[in-house]
């Protein structure tokens, strides 16, 4: 696999500047007068939401699938809707790539344009998901009750980190550190990011509650049992621009818990450093997260710069987070050797 971007994805590059002026015109020139009252902030925030269309619109490019531009898309509509901005389409851009790209390039493009507008179209007739149906995604026979997650969510909403830790320590002891991460504090802590987004708790509150978490993780995770050491080795990192790290973390204390030896590089890692750090240690295998659609060309990227340069001698190379939800099927595309949805489906953690 090249480590370069396709022919399609260096043509979208090379066109932003001109697309972001393009989208804006379009759009001031058809909804202009319900936009006034922004002003010229206005403007600068189309172009910065034009910016991040291109950017997921290149995730799926670089995906082969239109599923990173679609879900984005989903999200974004449901956003705009709570913050009361008017609503937004992908016209403009698609009429300034149909007009400058080949016709083999906006072959390739068309497609995707195609499916976010629809997504846009169902997403605006849908009626607004609740916290709660975030907090039922776990399955029903993970230990963890609907009525213990809506718990933990309202003590961190309300700061009370006390009785966030008996929570979480109660579900620790019944289900084990690996299980309590998985099915109660992910999706407790998705669930927040989903309130503030619906405008329903501060930044100051969802910071708040992140901090609460990842002291408690610490004080879960030195209490655990630890397996014997295991000749095996394990790199963790997110990719450039995933700034959020929790279900790694969570991951590497479950290789730690193993008796793996762990590396764990956190959020947002420059590519080039991720490369030599791979290169210098040598890890039996390598997990990588990304948080967005849009960051799946830095993960095509990252493996096939791994492969190229380690050849027979490559890591086992797996990933997941949400921007590769729903997007498994991808995995032998972007040259992954396994993509896992959640931690326990992950094969060297639990066989």
């Amino acid at each position: 696999m090249s480590a370069l971007p396709s022919g399609t994805e260096r043509a979208i590059e090379g066109l932003r500047a001109e697309a972001l002026e393009h989208g804006t015109r379009y759009i001031y020139d058809r909804i202009g007068e319900r936009l006034a009252p922004w002003g010229e902030a206005g403007r600068a925030r189309c172009r910065a939401d034009l910016n991040w269309h291109l950017d997921f619109l290149l995730g799926a490019v670089a995906a082969g699938h239109p599923g990173p531009f679609v879900d984005y898309l989903s999200w974004l509509v449901e956003l705009m809707r709570n913050y009361e901005v008017p609503g937004d389409s992908v016209d403009g851009l698609a009429s300034l790539l149909q007009e400058r790209l080949t016709g083999e390039q906006w072959a390739e493009v068309a497609p995707i344009l195609a499916a976010g507008t629809q997504a846009l179209i169902r997403r605006a007739m849908a009626s607004a998901s609740s916290a709660g149906d975030v907090l039922r995604t776990p399955s029903a026979d993970s230990g963890v009750g609907h009525a213990m997650r809506q718990q933990l969510v309202a003590a961190l909403v309300a700061g009370d980190s006390v009785r966030a830790a008996g929570i979480v320590s109660e579900v620790t002891r019944e289900s084990g550190y690996i299980r309590m991460g998985e099915r109660l504090v992910q999706p407790v802590m998705s669930a927040i990011g989903e309130m503030w987004q619906r405008r329903e708790i501060s930044v100051a509150q969802e910071h708040l509650a992140s901090a609460i978490i990842h002291q408690l993780l610490v004080r879960e995770f030195v209490s655990a049992p630890f397996a014997d050491p295991v000749p095996r080795s394990v790199l963790l990192a997110c990719v450039a621009n995933n700034h959020h790290q929790l279900g790694l973390r969570i991951l590497a204390d479950a290789f730690e818990l193993k008796g793996w030896s762990v590396q764990f590089l956190g959020a947002d890692t420059p590519t080039a450093d991720l490369l030599r750090q791979v290169e210098n240690t040598r890890p039996d295998l390598v997990a990588l997260s990304l948080s967005l659609g849009r960051q799946i060309p830095v993960l095509k990227d990252v493996v096939a710069r791994i492969r190229e340069r380690l050849g027979p001698e490559s890591p086992r190379i797996i990933a997941g987070g949400p921007g590769l939800a729903g997007l498994g099927f991808l995995c032998s595309r972007l040259g992954l050797d396994g993509c896992y949805p959640n931690i326990t489906s992950v094969p060297e953690i639990w066989p």
